[in-house]
């Protein structure tokens, strides 16, 4: 049974060839291919173990031919512009950049950065991405941070106060998406009292503003 996370990243994939970068057990390529999402499906693995239980997994829905599953690191061997969308799920912000930092990419990324959000937004701007889409999905008391991202060809000019919050995730006014603001609040303020961070009282200040704003909305 597929989680309601991957579900929600399926939900954003767009054309007929699909990249999955780290693609673990393989439950993302299986699920696409079972509901005739995609046509086709390339998957990445690096570690030996989830590679070996990937494989086993689609030869046991019988979509190893469907599958073109590889060792690799990210997609240092392929042309990424062979896949209309590209997934990165379930690795922090910082790897996820470093994954996508140096690729000549043109096409859709949807993403799942299990923390380091700011950085993560911050690699899209520079690489010349536009987020279209932030979604926030919690399951098992877990937040996960779903991003779509698009080559656009009006520039998406974020500031410091988007790259912290979110610049589609802070129109979501569910008290999911508020209850991480009020989190992430709390928690950049415990930082700065035992530190005197300031950046660390910045970030506090950005999601008690959206918080605000928030109360003026609802």
């Amino acid at each position: 049974m597929i989680s309601k996370r991957l579900t929600t990243i399926c939900n954003f994939i767009i054309g007929d060839h699909v990249l999955d970068i780290g693609t673990d057990h393989g439950l993302i390529p299986i699920f696409l291919l079972q509901n005739n999402l995609v046509n086709r499906v390339t998957a990445t693995e690096l570690n030996d173990g989830p590679l070996e239980i990937a494989k086993k997994s689609f030869k046991k829905n019988h979509l190893d031919e469907q599958i073109n599953l590889i060792k690799a690191d990210g997609f240092k061997t392929l042309n990424p512009d062979e896949f209309s969308t590209i997934i990165i799920a379930g690795m922090g912000g910082t790897l996820i950049s470093q994954i996508i930092n140096n690729d000549l990419y043109s096409g859709r990324y949807v993403l799942h950065p299990t923390n380091n959000f700011r950085k993560l937004r911050e690699t899209l701007k520079t690489l010349k991405f536009t987020i279209i889409h932030e979604q926030l999905v919690v399951e098992n008391k877990i937040n996960n941070l779903i991003i779509v991202a698009e080559k656009t060809i009006k520039i998406q000019h974020l500031n410091e106060y988007n790259l912290v919050v979110g610049p589609k995730l802070k129109f979501d006014l569910s008290q999911e998406v508020t209850n991480l603001y009020k989190t992430s609040k709390d928690y950049y303020l415990d930082l700065y009292n035992k530190s005197s961070n300031k950046d660390y009282k910045k970030k506090s200040n950005y999601f008690e503003k959206v918080l605000k704003w928030r109360n003026k909305k609802s």
